[in-house]
């Protein structure tokens, strides 16, 4: 390859290696991994799934989680389910705190993502997209898995 064949592919690298950081430091500055969302397959007829994963804050500031978003159903809130007076109850959170190096889990019998208004049956091996809204304008994309109704 000749010198003024060479010049733009060696500007093109630079100009490329010189965006990388600026690329991912958003991610970089809140240290926060999502990993193994998954959602029960919900029972035919019903327009709401729960949404389960866990969120780890590998960083060195505190994190709060304020909100979910997914195209596939009208509303995502996160829910706690208690135990009072020998039955079990939900309740709203208005938010999820991460410490950090705190990990926390999203599972059935405790914290998860309930999506209600489901714009359409999910099926079995389907992938659902999440956004995670972080209080100070983070947003953190994940996918969900639908497992078999019988999953746990």
């Amino acid at each position: 390859m000749t010198a003024t064949r060479r010049l733009p592919v060696l500007l093109a690298l630079v100009m490329l290696a010189a965006s990388l950081p600026l690329r991912f430091s958003a991610a970089a500055d809140t240290n926060l991994l999502a990993a193994g969302a998954w959602i029960r397959q919900p029972p035919p007829g019903t327009d709401v799934a729960a949404v389960y994963l866990s969120l780890q804050n590998v960083g060195t500031r505190p994190a709060k989680l304020i909100g979910v978003e997914s195209p596939v159903a009208a509303m995502a809130m996160m829910h706690e389910s208690v135990e009072s007076g020998g039955q079990s109850q939900m309740r709203e959170l208005a938010s999820v705190a991460l410490a950090p190096g705190a990990r926390i889990a999203f599972s059935p019998g405790g914290r998860h993502i309930m999506l209600h208004g489901l714009t359409h049956a999910l099926q079995v091996g389907e992938r659902v997209p999440l956004v995670l809204v972080f209080a100070g304008g983070f947003r953190l994309h994940v996918t969900a898995l639908v497992r078999p109704l019988g999953s746990g």
